[in-house]
């Protein structure tokens, strides 16, 4: 429809110079016009001379408002397109903080951690989904736009798109080869893919708006080391001893130790405190040996004091895994005991 109308009103236009070049030559070459031929000259010269003015104004109008909303488009998507890479460093971020839980998860309860994993996973989720919308702003704008700024916004979200298709190979390809997904053959493969993405995706940060606008989180040291000792045993009954060794002080510490041959049933354990750091106060610590599989079991270690972590240093435990039949192989609960009476 506007190219129809910017086709009629050139039409139009050349009418009316044409119209009015040759009522000038007519009234030139004429040898003694009369008064009612020149004023009638007068009048069509005025009205082809409105119209001319009045086309070239829609003219300049159409295309200083075309400049604007160019003007606008652009600006608009440098916006969009930094929302969109903002929204990538906040789905980072929060895979980040499930590092961080994942890492804490040894010294907090495991329901608790799972409720947190489960919302943090879901925000990450939002987020890059809010990031993919963005795609329906850049179609609403290309459709008023004009070619040449169609062109610059086509090629800024083509490099958007590149970009997080790169980090989402960067990411995929570390996460293969740290959890040894990838052979040795394919080794050096997957290296040369790293690095040549991995340049691809600096040379993507030099012309996009990214900006930093997170702290990262960096994982703490682990708390907990754990180092176990089998005496012996089969399926029916064992034992031996679990070394928890904590590496920072905590106020509540898990250590875990397996049962191997695996039993033929969930057992019951018991556990016996033998060796503790030096600083540990009696009465202020419990511990608590539990399972409720029959290839593993753990061993909670919780202060009992206000205010006050467990000391650094070994907790060495005796524990023996036996099978109850008189109680239809059903787990034991909990059982714990103050280290005043374990020792």
């Amino acid at each position: 429809m506007n190219k129809f109308k910017d086709i009629t009103a050139l039409i139009i236009l050349g009418v009316s110079l044409i119209g009015a070049i040759a009522l000038i030559a007519l009234a030139w070459l004429s040898p003694a016009p009369s008064s009612m031929v020149t004023n009638l000259l007068n009048i069509i010269l005025f009205g082809l001379s409105s119209i001319s003015a009045v086309i070239t104004g829609y003219f300049f109008a159409r295309s200083s408002t075309s400049e604007k909303v160019d003007t606008i488009a652009e600006q608009s998507t440098e916006k969009m397109v930094h929302l969109s890479l903002q929204l990538q460093h906040l789905k980072s971020y929060l895979q980040e903080t499930l590092d961080v839980a994942d890492n804490e998860s040894a010294i907090h309860l495991a329901a608790a951690i799972n409720a947190y994993r489960h919302r943090v996973e879901a925000a990450a989720d939002m987020t890059a989904s809010l990031a993919s919308s963005n795609e329906a702003f850049r179609n609403d704008w290309l459709g008023v736009v004009s070619l040449a700024s169609r062109k610059t916004i086509e090629k800024k979200y083509d490099k958007l798109r590149e970009y997080l298709q790169d980090n989402e190979t960067y990411e995929r390809l570390k996460a293969e080869r740290s959890t040894g997904a990838v052979s040795e053959i394919d080794e050096p493969k997957v290296t040369e893919q790293l690095r040549v993405v991995e340049e691809r995706i600096e040379n993507a940060k030099k012309q996009l708006p990214i900006q930093q606008s997170f702290v990262r989180l960096a994982p703490p040291p682990p708390a907990v080391s754990v180092e176990q000792n089998i005496a012996g045993g089969t399926d029916s009954k064992q034992k031996g001893t679990l070394r928890v060794r904590l590496l920072r002080p905590v106020y509540r510490a898990t250590g875990s130790g397996r049962l191997a041959p695996q039993m033929r049933s969930v057992p019951r354990i018991s556990t016996k405190l033998v060796s503790h750091p030096p600083d540990l106060i009696a009465g202020d610590f419990r511990f608590a040996p539990g399972t409720g599989t029959n290839f593993d079991f753990h061993i909670g270690l919780k202060s009992m004091a206000f205010g006050v972590n467990l000391p650094v240093g070994d907790y060495v435990f005796e524990y023996e895994a036996t099978i109850d039949d008189r109680i239809n192989n059903t787990p034991e609960s909990c059982v714990s005991a103050r280290t005043k009476g374990a020792v």
